[in-house]
């Protein structure tokens, strides 16, 4: 900027002072063309100050003092006679010098008037200025004075006249262009300071002030720029500040977001509709159309097809490969009649269809669990009293099948109830369990189990590590467990079998086995067998006791207690069920 401004000044300066130069030059080579001309004539009129007489004039060629004053005048004299002979000239040889009367200056004089001109001479080869006067005497031109000088005389003074100008254009363009630098770098720089301020604030960096401090226009800009880029700097901190919040409730809210502008090109996206649509990331989506993003024609035709004018929302359930999801789509209108584009909110309803599902599957088999054994009781209620049966065996046998179908409705409700109680609780974090003593809780489970196992002919057996003293577990829970786990082993074990429970250290972790020698259960029965209500064998399951929620049960307890379960099973040769339970082995 400074040379383009500098170059286009010292230009300009250039243009005008030549120009102001070549009329001075042009005034000064006139004006000293006249003096020599008026110089010239002044001589010559000396010269005729001797000629006062015909006897003078004629007399003039043996005067020596014509040639003297040309000496010192450095001019060439001439006299011609009326006719153009040449009487007398200070630089040549009067007689063979040709006849003068076609001179310009010797006309003019001739005619009595002072001329003068400028011509080549033969005579003496060189370009020459001639100034010639009449020579009057008694009334009547006798003759001519003629004075000149070589014009390389007046062309010597004129090019030291145009060498000094030459020099003082140069000198004052070099001290123009200094003061005009330095008075334009006085301007130019505060403008370039306010040019890079004003890019830095275009590319977003709005800390930066301007510490220029001028009373004239320039300082005035620079305070309203510092205005300005304060201002900037607030709004775009509360706007960013407003953005982050938006993307932190965005980014926590499960759902999925997307909203689009008026040619349905993605604008915003959340990390929940990231993963519920399988889309690479929102970098790659934002800007595109929800169609050439999504990738999903059906799901663009039910988002496009709606009529929006007849219902405010449009809501529909949509399967995703194994994902359901519900989908919500609303118009954004700005002042209630432009339409801006569409928000899309997106929800995965898969785990609430599942436990709908699960719970209507739950509700049937309690109705139907509880249905059989109430129908049974009232069945036998209503033939006692009826007062048909007089055998007493009979009625005792009533009053024990009464007795057995109240038990297993107890425990079917009571097993209920602590399964409901177990869904209910979130997972027990390590502060809040409880370090079980092993051997303590095992010895008192197998009290209770002992006579369940005798009554089978069925041999228990339990085998505890000695360095596995405690376990972290909450202890109404450890006690669940492991009566569920043996109560199972014992109830589908044959006559006559044997039920080991090992308990011991693995890495670090505590091992729970408890393994059976009974019917087994089929390979493609073992991944449902803790789900609520799966028996292997209904009839065989009723038949021993069992509600159908005891494994159910004990997969709910392993979880919330941080452990995991796992079943290894042959047909007619066993099955082994392994708990992990993760410790630390500083309690342990």
């Amino acid at each position: 900027m400074y040379k383009r401004i500098l170059i286009n000044f010292i230009v300009i300066l250039f243009l005008c002072i030549s120009a102001i130069a070549f009329g001075i030059y042009n005034t000064a080579k006139t004006e000293y063309y006249n003096v020599m001309e008026t110089r010239l004539i002044e001589t010559a009129q000396l010269i005729r100050l001797d000629i006062q007489t015909v006897e003078d004039f004629q007399s003039i060629k043996n005067q020596r003092k014509f040639e003297h004053f040309s000496e010192v005048t450095n001019s060439r004299l001439t006299i011609v006679s009326k006719d153009g002979q040449v009487h007398f000239d200070s630089e040549a040889d009067s007689s063979t010098m040709k006849n003068h009367s076609n001179r310009p200056e010797i006309q003019g004089a001739l005619n009595g008037t002072a001329t003068m001109s400028t011509r080549f001479s033969d005579s003496l080869d060189v370009n020459m200025m001639y100034v010639a006067i009449p020579i009057e005497i008694d009334g009547e031109i006798i003759g001519a004075i003629r004075n000149s000088i070589p014009l390389h005389t007046l062309k010597n003074v004129t090019n030291a006249l145009i060498n000094d100008m030459a020099i003082s254009i140069f000198v004052t363009l070099m001290i123009g262009s200094l003061i005009f630098y330095i008075l334009i770098k006085n301007i130019v720089k505060p403008l370039k300071a306010t040019t890079d301020f004003a890019r830095k604030i275009s590319e977003g960096n709005y800390k930066k002030r301007l510490s220029m401090i001028r009373d004239d226009e320039i300082g005035s800009l620079a305070e309203s720029l510092n205005n300005m880029a304060k201002r900037l700097e607030y709004s775009f901190a509360k706007l960013s500040e407003r953005n982050f919040q938006l993307e932190s409730v965005l980014s926590n809210v499960k759902n999925g977001i997307v909203a689009t502008d008026d040619k349905e090109q993605i604008i915003l996206i959340n990390e929940g509709a990231i993963q519920m649509l399988n889309l690479s990331n929102m970098e790659d989506v934002k800007g595109k159309n929800i169609l050439t993003a999504f990738r999903i024609y059906d799901l663009y035709e039910k988002i496009k097809n709606f009529d929006y004018n007849e219902h405010d929302l449009n809501i529909f359930e949509y399967q995703f490969k194994e994902k359901i999801l519900s989908i919500y789509v609303k118009q954004i209108y700005y002042s209630n009649s432009i339409k801006t584009g569409f928000l899309i909110v997106i929800q995965d309803i898969t785990q609430i269809r599942k436990y709908e599902n699960l719970r209507k599957d739950f509700v049937a088999n309690v109705t139907h669990e509880l249905k059989t054994p109430i129908t049974s009781i009232k069945g036998f209620i209503e033939t006692l009293t009826s007062g048909g049966i007089e055998d007493e065996n009979i009625k005792i046998k009533f009053y024990n099948i009464i007795d057995s179908e109240t038990n297993r409705l107890i425990h079917l409700v009571e097993d209920i109830l602590t399964l409901s109680g177990l869904d209910s609780q979130t997972t027990i974090t390590q502060s809040e369990q409880e370090l079980v003593n092993v051997m303590a809780y095992m010895d008192s489970i197998y009290s209770l189990m002992e006579k369940l196992a005798e009554d089978k002919d069925i041999s228990l057996s339990i085998q505890i590590d000695e360095e596995l003293k405690e376990v972290p577990f909450n202890s109404n829970h450890f006690k669940q467990l492991m009566i569920n786990l043996i109560d199972n082993a014992i109830k589908y074990n044959k006559n006559g079998g044997c039920v080991i429970v090992k308990m011991y250290m693995k890495e670090s972790n505590a091992i729970i086995e408890v393994q059976d020698d009974g019917i087994g259960i089929p390979k493609r029965d073992l991944p449902r067998i803790f789900e609520r209500f799966y028996r292997v064998d209904k009839g065989r399951s009723r038949q021993a006791g069992g509600t159908g929620l005891g494994l159910a049960i004990v997969k709910h307890i392993v979880q919330v207690n941080n452990s995991t379960i796992r079943v290894e099973s042959i047909v007619d040769k066993g099955t082994t069920f392994f708990v992990e339970i993760p410790l630390n082995t500083e309690d342990a």
